[in-house]
């Protein structure tokens, strides 16, 4: 964000608040492309529906934010602090997010194709109908996430940790979990591997199999 736009940030997030909780009757959302906010303190700031496309939010703090439906494609958020943030229906292709705190984050349904979290925290996260497909997650922590319906294809989970997380009709189409951890207490309910249902054993087995190292062992 420029400095002249730095100055009026209060004014736009007053904007965006008005204008959601006036159901868009007065105020607007945010329109801040190719902004430069590093380091900015958005906690608990209202972005619903913002425009966020290259925007550079590297170390924010953008706790209990709300970031819903925002067009976000591109977006820094490095080493950002997004922890109970929402972002449930945000689009977020290609963006970088790697090593952000993003403890017990919502992101229900947002779109994450392509994009980079290597070594983010999240844990707790809900990524129910999240799509991760070609997405890098090299080393996240994935303790307790809910991933129903969440599309893995080809996304790469390599090192991440997986305690306690929740599995559910969750397509894995060319998934890395080689050296991953955590599987053995993984709620594995069904996986979905090249269009079939693999359901309690089976689908453990084949993920247990990818993170040894050893495709294609469906069952």
């Amino acid at each position: 964000m420029s400095d002249m736009a730095r100055d009026h940030l209060d004014q736009d997030l007053q904007s965006s608040r008005h204008w959601f909780e006036s159901g868009g009757a007065s105020g607007a959302p945010v329109a801040w492309s190719a902004a430069s906010l590093v380091d900015a303190d958005l906690t608990g700031a209202c972005l619903v529906e913002g425009l966020l496309v290259q925007t550079d939010l590297t170390r924010a703090r953008l706790i209990d934010a709300d970031l819903s439906r925002c067009q976000a494609g591109g977006v820094l958020l490095v080493a950002a602090d997004l922890t109970r943030a929402n972002l449930a229906k945000a689009t977020l292709v290609g963006c970088r997010a790697d090593h952000a705190v993003a403890i017990d984050v919502t992101l229900r349904k947002a779109d994450l194709e392509e994009a980079s979290l290597n070594g983010a925290d999240l844990r707790g996260a809900v990524l129910d109908g999240t799509n991760l497909s070609g997405a890098s997650l090299v080393g996240a922590d994935l303790r307790g996430a809910s991933m129903w319906t969440a599309m893995l294809c080809g996304t790469d989970l390599r090192r991440a940790r997986l305690d306690g997380a929740r599995l559910e009709r969750t397509v894995v189409d060319g998934l890395r979990l080689d050296g991953s951890s955590g599987l053995e207490s993984a709620n594995v309910v069904s996986v979905v591997v090249n269009g079939t249902l693999l359901e309690g054993a089976a689908a453990r087995d084949w993920l247990e199999a990818q993170a040894g190292n050893r495709a294609g062992e469906a069952r």
